[in-house]
């Protein structure tokens, strides 16, 4: 194919990537782009197709062995970032309710199936889906 439209094809699919959310046309674009060198270096077709799926994978391979880790923990798992953490029931837990933790209000039960009163210090034991399990505390006694 001649390298002008493997060239024009590629700005198209780059054209359509800036108009979509996810990155799918840029692969494409890349081997495109790949196929248009090869052809103006003079390789037939079948080179050319060979060239334009190894540009399009690798260009895929490299976004995800080297895209950014997630640094910390995964937030969509409460339990696994709150547990240990304390916080307040939000009325009474018998076994279910709200509980106060760290800056948000997530929904608890008692991790032995017992009640909390509602105002009462509670830590995070784990979880069970978003539902976080729940232990009473005894409060620090009140300096005099």
């Amino acid at each position: 194919m001649n390298w002008e439209i493997l060239a024009i094809l590629a700005l198209v699919l780059l054209g359509l990537e800036m108009l979509t959310p996810f990155t799918v046309f840029l692969w494409m674009a890349i081997g495109a782009a790949a196929a248009a060198g090869a052809s103006w270096h003079g390789i037939a077709w079948p080179g050319q197709l060979g060239v334009f799926l190894l540009g399009a994978s690798g260009s895929i391979a490299t976004y995800f062995l080297k895209r950014p880790k997630p640094r910390g923990p995964d937030v969509s798992a409460p339990g696994g970032v709150l547990t240990g953490l304390q916080g307040v029931a939000l009325g009474e837990l018998s076994p279910q309710g709200r509980v106060q933790v760290a800056d948000g209000s997530w929904h608890a039960r008692t991790a032995d199936g017992g009640t909390i009163a509602d105002g009462a210090a509670i830590e995070v034991t784990g979880h069970d889906g978003a539902t976080l399990l729940v232990r009473a505390l005894e409060r620090p006694p009140t300096p005099p």
